[in-house]
């Protein structure tokens, strides 16, 4: 695969990862399983110094069983490629999720702090011959009329090298 298809999933899942987010977890403000509570869709941008580099659609089937949040995750991005990954996440203090996904390297912990969704984490993604891992600091903010607006930064060694935006919206809302 060559690096102008890999590159929007390798944005994608970039982050800096410096410091976490200041403030208590232990009022939610945020129902993170209400609303990852079957179809989420979502419309993204990959940007790179103001430059867009992908478009993309987003498809998120998202459940809870009472004990594991799922969000098996698709993306299909305008060059044609797409990308799948599967995040298990387990509720283990207000405020407080800790999972992973296939790509994700060791535990991720998720904080939600004044209704506002925290994650950072290190993905592992194939490029050339080999593996690339990068840092991901990622929000999700609460918006008006169900629609939940995630922003990520993105870097690689310590370095900004993007951004990810995409605006959520439950397929029923459509």
């Amino acid at each position: 695969m060559r690096f102008s298809h890999i590159l929007p999933v390798l944005l994608l899942c970039l982050s800096a990862c410096v410091s976490g987010p200041q403030g208590s977890p232990a009022d939610e403000g945020f129902d993170i399983t209400g609303y990852f509570d079957g179809r989420i869709l979502g419309k993204g941008i990959i940007e790179r110094n103001d430059r867009v580099l992908s478009r993309f659609d987003m498809i998120v089937d998202a459940g809870f069983d009472g004990s594991e949040l799922t969000l098996d995750e698709t993306f299909l991005f305008d060059n044609g490629s797409d990308f799948r990954r599967v995040w298990r996440l387990r509720k283990t203090a207000p405020g407080v999720w800790t999972g992973g996904a296939e790509n994700v390297e060791g535990t991720t912990t998720i904080r939600i702090i004044d209704g506002v969704v925290h994650m950072h984490y290190v993905a592992a993604f194939p490029y050339n011959d080999g593996m690339i891992s990068l840092r991901f600091n990622q929000r999700l903010i609460p918006m008006q009329d169900n629609i939940v607006l995630n922003r990520s930064r993105l870097s690689k060694f310590g370095v900004p090298v993007g951004t990810v935006t995409v605006i959520f919206e439950p397929e029923d809302a459509s």
